[in-house]
């Protein structure tokens, strides 16, 4: 069977890194990274706060190609296309997905809308208040209410950097002016990290040869992310208007794992869940009633692994029971055999799911540069998967990174229980 993760990677005699991926498919997808981000939105870079993602922001109006206002997302949305950008920690993508047959003009598009944009005034002035409104949008960052900014602020410290870093200060954005732009651009533009994909029934010789033929200089920017930490990790209670039940949640911070590791405690969250034969799923659903659905994470970041499990139930009393009882249900699922071995076979078969267009192969591959700085091969991932039969891997696993004494807690509740 074809592996859906297995791209072709070239690195062009610029420094440019182009990954492809051939196959037959109605539409072609193409990204473009830029490795810059928020995280290098620091004064050692000459790069004011916000300016990456106001950078995005302007770059999408007009290039050189396409001088008019917006002339591009017109003309791609009659032709059945679609682009946008989206900036991250330390890289700013920009995409154009187009059917197949218009797949050298989304590269001649793509290409133009990131390598020559046109900055000016009156679009930075325009784009300076809609920033403004986004970043009001952000007021309970990193969450998107006050309990879940709790979460990511007093149980657990999970801001990479400030708000004001992402979007700016409004006296930053004044000073982004379009000759500013221009100058951020062309140092970004010209960086050899930039990195490309693509996904289509093509083997991308056009986008390689337009690519190649971009000036780069070697140059690495500083970046300022912070590490997730602790910080009310002893169990406690916290209430909240915008929270209608009482909520469990439980966490565990790591350095950031190796990629076996990561699969390995990814697979055991999934196990414990899941509707199909998850042993949390079928106690506090099937049998006690207590929970309509349970929720897990995952989450790789660039100095830390941060794993959760939630519990929305009905009571105090059951947040409490599952607190006690939760390092004893996941030793006994992890010793549990022929649940693990059942569970292998459920997930490699769900794969199945993740690749079923180029835009979902695009994506992954995609997401696996951004948060694991590659991209794995399906024949990895399954490796990762399958070594969970081994039971001492498992109890390695489940010894070292999901201990009783290294879980933190907090219980949600809503705020009339307060009052009474």
């Amino acid at each position: 069977m074809r592996d859906h993760q297995l791209f072709e990677k070239t690195v062009l005699p610029n420094g440019i890194t182009v990954y492809t991926y051939q196959d037959k498919f109605p539409i072609s997808c193409m990204e473009i990274q830029l490795p810059v981000g928020s995280g290098h939105a620091i004064p050692q870079n000459h790069f004011l706060p916000g300016s990456p993602h106001f950078m995005e922001h302007t770059q999408l109006i007009r290039s050189k190609r396409y001088p008019e206002p917006y002339v591009l997302d017109r003309i791609l949305g009659m032709r059945a296309g679609n682009s946008n950008g989206a900036t991250h920690a330390k890289i700013t993508s920009h995409w154009i997905d187009t059917p197949a047959q218009e797949q050298n003009f989304g590269i001649d598009a793509l290409i133009d809308r990131v390598f020559y944009p046109i900055f000016t005034e009156e679009d930075v002035a325009v784009e300076r208040s809609v920033v403004i409104n986004e970043r009001n949008q952000n007021k309970f960052y990193p969450g998107k209410s006050k309990a879940s900014q709790y979460y990511y602020q007093e149980f657990i410290d999970d801001v990479f950097y400030p708000l004001e870093q992402i979007f700016g200060r409004d006296e930053d954005l004044m000073a982004s002016t379009s000759e500013r732009l221009t100058e951020m651009h062309r140092t970004v533009s010209r960086n050899s990290k930039v990195v490309a994909l693509a996904v289509g029934d093509d083997d991308f010789t056009y986008f390689k040869d337009q690519l190649s033929a971009l000036p780069t200089v070697k140059q690495d920017f500083e970046q300022s992310i912070l590490p997730t930490v602790w910080k009310q990790k002893e169990y406690h209670t916290v209430f909240f208007e915008s929270v209608t039940q009482p909520r469990l949640e439980v966490a565990w911070i790591h350095p950031r794992l190796a990629y076996p590791e990561f699969r390995a405690v990814c697979f055991l969250l999934i196990l414990l869940i899941n509707t199909t034969q998850g042993p949390l799923y079928q106690e506090f659903r099937e049998e006690k009633g207590w929970a309509y659905s349970l929720d897990s994470a995952c989450m790789q970041r660039e100095h830390n692994t941060v794993l959760s499990l939630t519990f929305p139930v009905n009571s105090q009393a059951q947040v409490e029971y599952i607190r006690d009882c939760l390092p004893e249900r996941i030793q006994t699922a992890a010793k549990n055999q022929k649940l693990v071995e059942q569970e292998i076979v459920r997930q490699l078969a769900n794969q199945v799911y993740s690749y079923q267009t180029a835009g979902s192969i695009i994506s992954t591959a995609s997401a696996e540069l951004i948060s694991l700085d590659r991209i794995h091969t399906e024949a990895e991932l399954e490796e990762a998967v399958r070594a969970m039969a081994n039971p001492s891997w498992r109890k390695y696993i489940v010894d070292t990174y999901f201990r009783a004494q290294d879980m933190g807690s907090v219980c949600f509740l809503p705020e009339r229980r307060k009052k009474e």
